[in-house]
């Protein structure tokens, strides 16, 4: 191992600079404790994927002249072999190719973008690198919605409006997201809770014209906001720095994106899944079925939740790598409940410690059986992107099988 990767990884503070100019998705290989046995075994898979990475300075060292849109209609993009500054280039042209540049301030769109960026914070997984790839994920949804052939086919279900919700969405998902869950941050009520919880207030979830922000999507769902405690922080952050929406698209906008972040808690998976497959038989029963509005601006929430869970539609070298980087951020929560009173908190959440990698990959099996596979299913059903996406959810559940014997 290269001395100098060495040496971060025995670091007892996060780096402040990226790698050889690569920003955080790697940087985070380079946690703020020595680990040992199979919190080790993460690092080791981590670091040897860095040493291994083909061509990294070729990458790092592009121009955003240098890059091809047709990069992005691979649902394979490798993110992490690029800046973050890339990142935003590239998100630029996804802007660009959806026609949405002349839909916000051209003037504020990338200091838009470095203002989310910066707020991303250095945590395994839910950091800006994560962001785009959910962004660039439902780009190639849009692309491809009724065939790879079908440019205009996304405009039969979304409106300009519907497109740039879903792409904010997309980026201000995740923003600020400290690498603890909910239920951490419930439990322990600490200042993170209170950091958070702050904006769950009805009146804090409001665009400048003090219009609701709460999400049409989930009612009738059972679901309680109050609880997405991350995901209404998230949006309040996104809202602080939208600027870049003129007046009359604000509200609609806003809504939009405040629909698809709030759908992105887990807690509301299955009430969510449930709701598009009954979207989903109305296709099946009648191929040329037009959906409703609020059908509509449920699918556009739909696709922000399913670019969420986006990491097993890529190649399984890909794919298992970003479950690595997961499975790095919930041991760390893990050994933080270690430290807990359990009298006081109870016992840390099993499903969250790392056990080794054959336990990782079965466990990642089943989350391909019966989480990500149902809802790819169907909304590949309704929206008949390439089937590329579900061939490879399923041969990564088969070799995570295999990987687990």
């Amino acid at each position: 191992m290269d001395r100098q990767i060495g040496d971060m990884l025995n670091s007892e503070t996060i780096i402040e600079e990226d790698l050889q100019n690569v920003r955080d998705f790697e940087n985070v290989i380079m946690k703020t404790k020595t680990y040992a046995g199979h919190e080790r075994e993460i690092i080791d898979i981590l670091a040897e994927d860095l040493e291994s990475s083909e061509n990294l300075e070729e990458y790092v060292s592009r121009k955003p002249e240098d890059f091809d849109p047709k990069e992005l209609l691979d649902h394979n993009f490798h993110a992490y072999k690029y800046t973050r500054g890339q990142l935003i280039d590239w998100i630029m042209i996804i802007f660009d190719q959806l026609e949405l540049t002349s839909e916000v301030y051209q003037d504020k769109l990338r200091d838009f973008l470095v203002n989310i960026c910066n707020a991303y914070r250095r945590v395994p997984y839910h950091h800006f690198t994560h962001a785009f790839s959910l962004t660039n994920a439902a780009y190639w949804i849009l692309k491809n919605i009724g065939g790879p052939s079908n440019e205009d086919g996304m405009y039969k279900f979304f409106s300009k409006d519907d497109i740039l919700g879903i792409i904010l969405g997309c980026i201000g998902h995740d923003v600020n997201h400290p690498g603890m869950n909910n239920a951490y941050l419930i439990k322990t009520k600490d200042n993170l809770f209170e950091l958070c919880s702050k904006y769950t207030d009805d009146d804090c979830m409001t665009t400048d014209s003090d219009d609701s922000m709460s999400s049409h999507v989930l009612e009738g769902l059972g679901t309680d906001n109050k609880n997405s405690v991350l995901e209404n922080m998230h949006l309040k952050i996104m809202m602080r720095y939208m600027d870049i929406l003129p007046k009359d698209k604000a509200e609609s906008v806003s809504q939009a994106i405040a629909e698809g972040i709030l759908c992105t808690d887990m807690s509301k998976h299955g009430a969510l899944v449930e709701k598009l497959k009954t979207i989903g038989d109305k296709f099946r029963e009648n191929d040329s079925y037009t959906p409703t509005q609020e059908e509509r601006t449920f699918l556009a929430a739909m696709i922000v939740h399913a670019c969420d869970l986006s990491g097993l539609i890529l190649d399984y070298d890909h794919s298992f790598k970003w479950g690595m980087r997961i499975a790095q951020e919930f041991h760390d929560q893990y050994s933080a409940e270690e430290k807990l009173d359990h009298e006081k908190y109870g016992p840390p959440m099993s499903f969250l410690k790392y056990s080794g990698v054959k336990a990782f990959k079965k466990s990642q099996a089943g989350f391909c059986e019966n989480i990500i596979l149902p809802m790819w299913q169907v909304l590949f059903d309704i929206l008949q992107f390439d089937k590329v996406v579900i061939d490879s959810i399923q041969e990564n559940q088969k070799l995570l099988l295999e990987g687990s014997a």
